[in-house]
């Protein structure tokens, strides 16, 4: 599997909120956009799953 970055997008505003660059692992992450105060929040979300349903390295949550 690449070792490619995947940014992370606001699915409302289209903010870029971080990049995500990391092994295989389990996450759980929880992030706040700054441009509308949406937050959102990611659970037991494997890299495999954030890379499979990324498109062109733009993962929207």
């Amino acid at each position: 599997m690449e070792n490619k970055k995947i940014e992370f997008h606001c699915s409302k505003c289209n903010k870029r909120l971080f990049d995500y660059i990391a092994g295989d692992m389990c996450v759980e992450i929880e992030m706040k956009c700054e441009r509308c105060k949406r937050v959102m929040r990611l659970k037991k979300y494997t890299e495999l799953q954030i890379r499979t349903k990324s498109v062109n390295g733009k993962f929207l949550v």
